[in-house]
């Protein structure tokens, strides 16, 4: 028996599909979710250093998109203001994303505590979805997005931002209630953590965290 899970949030993914869930999605507010607003930056969104572009007349949503360029070495972002995450939640993130002529590093997204490495990406836009666990303790910084680059060579720009609360939602037979990466062999219970999946950093077994995720693998610092 090999059980997932999914999650309770009706949303529409890149493969035009539903996640199963509820009959509604808890919206969470993104500030200037399309980059629409703002005179000489974009209202609500923080270039963290390096180079950065506000651009006009490129994006998926409305006219405008957020860029950040790289020079093959370091990294940069842009970071929202603090966003109304709770501790213990799991959250599902979408946004839109594409490259302009590079060929290296990796586009980063999401919280700094859960990032996902989009690796290169293409010419043209495209949809994302991903998942995240929020740490039992959400300092005001811990609240943001962050979308950026990792030793690129290049431009990454980014559109559409959307935000919503998540249920996951488990598998029950005989009894058990099993969620991805949990199966019955025979008498034995297996876990294998979902790290490479779309749950990220969220498992069933999960009930708290205080630490950093990257991409596919936990990283353990002080405390």
């Amino acid at each position: 028996m090999n059980l997932s899970s999914a999650f309770s949030i009706i949303i529409l993914l890149a493969a035009g599909v539903f996640v199963a869930g509820s009959s509604g999605a808890q919206v969470i507010e993104v500030p200037n979710p399309s980059f629409e607003e703002g005179v000489d930056a974009p209202i609500g969104w923080t270039l963290s250093g390096g180079t950065g572009e506000w651009l006009e007349d490129e994006a998926t949503e409305g006219t405008r998109s957020i860029q950040v360029t790289g020079t093959g070495q370091g990294s940069n972002h842009w970071r929202s203001e603090p966003l109304a995450l709770e501790p213990l939640s799991v959250y599902v993130l979408t946004f839109d994303a594409r490259s302009s002529g590079s060929g290296t590093g990796t586009a980063i997204s999401g919280p700094h505590y859960c990032n996902r490495d989009l690796g290169p990406l293409t010419d043209s836009w495209q949809s994302f979805s991903s998942v995240f666990y929020t740490p039992a303790v959400l300092e005001s910084w811990a609240r943001s997005l962050l979308f950026g680059q990792w030793h690129v060579r290049g431009a990454m720009a980014f559109d559409n931002v959307a935000l919503y609360a998540a249920q996951p939602l488990y598998a029950e037979e005989d009894g058990l209630r099993l969620g991805e990466g949990e199966r019955i062999e025979g008498n034995t219970y297996v876990f294998s953590a979902p790290h490479h999946s779309l749950s990220r950093n969220h498992s069933r077994p999960l009930i708290h965290q205080q630490s950093r995720f990257n991409t596919y693998r936990w990283n353990f610092g002080a405390g």
